[in-house]
């Protein structure tokens, strides 16, 4: 057991001399509040799909992924949803 103590003794000064009762710097919350709101910001300022198969697939995850709500929703059988996904329709019938 005191060879365990001995031990981290002797890291302490290797790690720069920070103790457990050491806080984290006051700014590191603010820096990290500040980069969730711009990732934020980012994704909701990025532009709208251009293609049908991109904006197929944007709606298909926006469904969690599921071809029959998204078919429902869009008033469109399963089978048109799957032809915009796999790019083979491009344009509505």
């Amino acid at each position: 057991m005191e060879i365990t103590g001995l031990c981290l003794q002797a890291a302490r000064p290797v790690l720069g001399g920070m103790d457990d009762s050491t806080p984290p710097p006051a700014s590191r919350p603010g820096k990290i509040r500040a980069a969730l709101a711009r990732a934020e910001q980012a994704m909701f300022a990025r532009p709208a799909p251009k293609s049908a198969k991109a904006q197929m697939k944007f709606l298909h995850t926006r469904a969690k992924g599921s071809v029959k709500a998204l078919a429902e929703r869009l008033g469109v059988s399963r089978s048109t949803v799957q032809r915009y996904l796999t790019g083979t329709s491009t344009k509505p019938h």
